[in-house]
């Protein structure tokens, strides 16, 4: 088969001439061969040449595909990391996050290399979590990204600083996309607070000294809270000034929340977040709550509360639980007895070292100190008129009351004790995002110092974070797990005498279960030329 031109003369009289596919065939009958027409490309003037060329190295790609090996006259040009960009891209095209960033974007005149910065950005912090700047070579050489010669360091700037304009419709998006997914009701919601500290001076009003999780009290920071799902699966999140006091965030959380349509929500949080005030914020708001109480600093909670009669109900090895009513509040007394005989044989342990420090003769004042500031010890010991410390018997058998217990509160009605305990428990799954963000999505430290992109930083965490918890409740499986298996899906660029092709590798068994499951088709065999 062969390109053949071929003229005419119009009715006007003007020549036109067609390019046609044709196939040279031997007619028996007038003993000479006749081209057979396949295909019309139409006018010459009118052709396509970026769909001709598209069409020459399919040809050439499929004409390749037949070829048992890589012949001398191949030369393999890179291998690169690819299955870890592919999976990625496909989950934020399936939770809409792309329609989202492409839709913002169009309407402010953004280029598409922004989105794929985005994109970029994201599979990177799911990869090998590195600096702006650093990405972008990252993304030229260590991976295959489609249309990576398009992206420049100032579109991952770029990209950042829209991330944060558009944070609101992308957590809209994600929280009604995941609903629709998973066919539930978001009835129940997280909330906790974390710390990160920053890398050099910032001008940021959001960077202060303050209380660090990190133990860097040396940094400054700031203070992030995030809510989820009972599945830990991020609703929203917020940046607070480092200073800022766990209580004091959560009525600016509800103000966050509130724009999500809740049928009947139960707002979880732990003792660090509870005051009256607080309280009062929730109701306000219409939800639920179910809150850690502390045991020792509330006066109805310790004498009356933990000191109520009736029996423990076993929910299972690890939990029992009793319902107490107290002036119209709810609480439930949580009791794990595992940890109860620890707790027990610690404060033996204390108490036995203890006496025998005290019957020793002659204590300095520097030991005497040391035994009243210190935070466990001194819970133990009172000091008599004459200064000598002693053992306080009323107290040591008082602390009995508190081993392997909590107490939550709660305005839930519906729920039993039971299930509310276990609700509870779920609380953990913030803590696990935290531990993710931190540890796999490098949330800290920060190298970013103007408020802007201090939130777009962590936007960034926290959605990349989304589509880590959003695979792995798919695959039922860690995201090391899945990252691993996938990152060894390489892309090959293949140099051949009559062109050049980009191919993945071949597909391992667990790579096709991990594609299945997610519900992506297997990328194709051949990436490109």
């Amino acid at each position: 088969m062969f390109l053949k031109e071929s003229s005419v003369i119009n009715r006007s009289g003007k020549r036109v001439t067609y390019l046609h596919l044709v196939e040279s065939q031997w007619d028996p009958q007038r003993k000479h061969s006749t081209h057979k027409f396949i295909y019309s490309f139409g006018k010459v003037t009118e052709l396509n040449k970026e769909k001709m060329l598209a069409l020459a190295s399919n040809i050439l790609r499929y004409l390749n595909e037949g070829i048992d090996g890589v012949g001398i006259d191949s030369e393999i040009v890179w291998s690169r990391s690819y299955g870890g960009v592919y999976v990625v891209g496909d989950l934020l095209r399936k939770l809409g996050i792309l329609e989202v960033l492409r839709s913002k974007l169009r309407k402010r005149r953004y280029t598409s290399a922004v989105a794929d910065a985005i994109v970029a950005m994201v599979v990177n912090r799911l990869s090998e979590p590195m600096s702006k700047r650093a990405v972008d070579e990252w993304v030229r050489e260590d991976i295959y990204f489609p249309r990576s010669e398009e992206l420049e360091l100032q579109h991952y700037y770029r990209g950042l600083d829209f991330l944060e304009d558009c944070k609101d419709e992308i957590e809209d998006e994600l929280f009604w996309k995941t609903r629709t997914l998973f066919n539930r009701k978001v009835d129940i919601i997280f909330y906790d607070t974390t710390s990160t500290y920053v890398e050099g001076a910032g001008e940021s009003e959001l960077l202060e000294y303050g209380y660090s999780r990190d133990r860097r009290s040396d940094r400054k920071q700031i203070i992030v809270g995030l809510v989820t799902d009972r599945d830990g699966l991020p609703v929203c999140s917020s940046v607070f000034p480092g200073s800022t006091m766990d209580m004091r965030t959560v009525e600016g959380m509800l103000q966050r929340v509130k724009r999500f349509d809740f049928e009947r929500c139960i707002f979880v949080c732990d003792r660090g977040m509870v005051s009256e005030e607080n309280l009062k914020a929730i109701e306000k708001a219409k939800y639920e709550y179910l809150v850690g109480i502390k045991l020792r600093g509330l006066t109805e909670v310790r004498d009356k509360v933990l000191c109520s009669r009736g029996r423990f109900q076993k929910v299972d090895n690890f939990l029992e639980v009793k319902e107490v009513i107290l002036e119209g509040r709810r609480y439930i007394i949580c009791r794990n007895p595992e940890e109860a005989e620890h707790d027990r044989h610690i404060r033996e342990e204390l108490v036995e070292k203890l006496s025998e420090e005290l019957s020793a003769s002659g204590l300095t004042k520097k030991q005497e100190c040391a035994i009243l500031n210190h935070s466990v010890k001194k819970r133990f010991v009172r000091q008599l008129r004459s200064g000598r410390i002693v053992l306080n018997k009323r107290r040591i058998a008082e602390e009995s009351r508190y081993d392997g217990k909590y107490v939550i509160l709660t305005t839930d009605r519906a729920l039993s004790a039971s299930e509310l305990a276990l609700q509870y428990k779920h609380l953990f799954s913030v803590e696990r995002a935290f531990r993710s963000l931190k540890n796999g999505i490098s949330l800290r430290p920060l190298y970013h110092w103007t408020t802007n992109r201090i939130k777009a930083h962590v936007s960034l965490c926290v959605l990349s974070y989304f589509v880590q918890r959003y695979a792995e409740l798919k695959t039922e499986k860690s995201w090391d797990v899945i990252s691993k298996h996938m990152k060894r899906i390489s892309a090959v660029k293949i140099l051949l005498k009559n062109g050049a092709m980009i191919k993945r590798s071949q597909l391992t068994n667990f790579q096709k279960l991990v594609l299945n499951q997610l519900d992506t088709e297997e990328p194709p065999l051949i990436l490109g030329s």
